[in-house]
């Protein structure tokens, strides 16, 4: 069966939902195991409640804040002891940054922004989502990413099977020493189901109960 390598984000000390959307569409794909940098328990056991069987664990300090560099040595190493066919990330900050560094290490195909699969064929916006494309690959290595919110997330549970993958990270060139945030409240809005949006028409908070 294709093996398939997907890569769970961690946001906030969170899984983020793109995660268990790329278990998906890597199900979709073939056999599925998903990284998971610098996670915890609770992380494994909610990737299984959400379908995975194969859960590799890389525990590292040096990817406690992301790096490129860092990250990429460790997906390497992850895809050295899987050798999966597919490799699926969230097309988010830190997907759109580490997917095309991988494919051109291992001289793999790349299909960016995926909200849908069908019969080998990749589903993506283009020109600010006023069309679509169906694009396929012609690579033996394919690097596939998601947009979140377009997979539905499965609700049957995997077996969960954690094993742990011992990566030494070196020759950093950038170094994080601290992240400072800019204080936001609510929810993240590349999370939300549903985003509700009206301009000043609207005139006041009551004007939004009509949308």
């Amino acid at each position: 069966m294709t093996k398939i390598l997907t890569v769970a984000e961690v946001k906030d000390s969170q899984l983020r939902n793109v995660s268990f959307e790329a278990i998906t569409l890597g199900k979709q794909l073939g056999d599925v195991t998903v990284l998971v940098i610098n996670g915890t328990d609770d992380m494994h056991r909610l990737l299984a409640a959400h379908g995975a069987d194969q859960i590799l664990s890389i525990v590292n300090d040096q990817l406690s804040s992301y790096s490129n560099d860092g990250y990429a040595q460790a997906i390497t190493a992850a895809l050295e002891a899987v050798e999966p066919e597919y490799l699926i990330l969230g097309h988010t900050a830190i997907g759109k940054d580490i997917a095309p560094r991988i494919a051109v290490r291992r001289n793999g195909g790349l299909i960016t922004d995926v909200i849908d699969y069908e019969d080998g064929s990749f589903k993506r916006p283009i020109y600010s989502g006023k069309a679509f494309e169906t694009k396929t690959f012609n690579s033996d290595f394919k690097v596939v990413t998601i947009r979140p919110n377009n997979f539905d997330v499965l609700d049957e549970a995997g077996t969960g099977n954690v094993e742990t993958l011992d990566v030494d990270i070196k020759d950093l060139r950038t170094t994080i020493n601290e992240i400072v945030q800019k204080a936001a409240a609510g929810v993240d809005l590349a999370e939300a189901k549903i985003v509700v949006a009206g301009g000043r028409g609207v005139k006041s908070k009551e004007g939004f109960e009509m949308l």
